[in-house]
C-alpha cells in the first residue's frame, strides 16, 4: 500500500478546533475518539506464499516446455525465476515494514468525522489529549503540525456535479 503524507496544521482559537482548512466550533464537538488501523501483514504473507508456488508452478512449465520448443527457454526460466523471486521478496519487506496508522475521530452532534491519519501514534495521543481540555477550559489556545496519511481514493464534489474520482 502506497501511502502519502502532508503536513497539517492543528490549532484552536477563539474555541474553534482548525485541521487544515476545516473548522469545528468546540462546543459542537461531542467527543474524540482514536483507533489503530494496522497494516494486513498475515495478507501479505499470503499474497508472498501463494505468488511464489505460482512462480514455482510456471517455473516447471517453462522448463517442461522448454525441452520440447527452445532449449534458450529452458535456459532462462531458472534465472528468471530467480529474479521474480528477489522481486517478491522486496515486495514482502515493504508490506511487513509498512506501519499502522492512528487515527483521529472527531464526533459532532451530526456525525463522526476521521480528522487526522498518521504513523505517528504519540502525537495522535497529544492532540486527542490537547483537544479534550480545550473543550473544557474555554481559555486553550495552540498550534501545532503533524503529518499525516491519506488513506484510499480522493473523492471531490463540487456543488451538484460530481467531477469524479482521483485515484492515488
Amino acid at each position: 500500500m502506497t501511502q502519502r503524507t502532508d503536513l497539517v496544521d492543528v490549532k484552536i482559537e477563539n474555541q474553534v478546533l482548525w485541521i487544515g482548512a476545516d473548522a469545528y466550533p468546540l462546543r459542537n464537538v461531542t467527543a474524540t475518539r482514536r483507533q489503530v488501523i494496522e497494516a494486513d501483514r498475515g495478507g501479505s504473507v499470503k499474497s508472498f506464499v501463494k505468488s511464489v508456488i505460482a512462480l514455482f508452478v510456471a517455473m516447471v512449465i517453462l522448463m517442461t516446455a522448454g525441452e520440447t520448443f527452445s532449449q534458450t527457454l529452458k535456459e532462462l526460466a531458472p534465472g528468471v525465476s530467480v529474479l521474480v523471486f528477489l522481486i517478491l521478496v522486496i515486495v514482502l519487506v515493504k508490506r511487513l515494514r509498512t506501519p499502522d496508522v492512528h487515527v483521529l475521530n472527531i464526533e459532532t452532534p451530526s456525525a463522526a468525522e476521521t480528522v487526522i491519519a498518521s504513523t505517528d501514534w504519540i502525537k495522535v495521543h497529544a492532540l486527542n489529549k490537547q483537544i479534550t481540555e480545550a473543550i473544557s477550559d474555554p481559555n486553550t489556545e495552540f498550534h501545532v503540525q503533524i503529518e499525516t496519511v491519506h488513506i484510499g481514493d480522493k473523492i471531490t464534489q463540487h456543488g451538484g456535479y460530481n467531477i469524479g474520482k482521483q485515484a492515488g
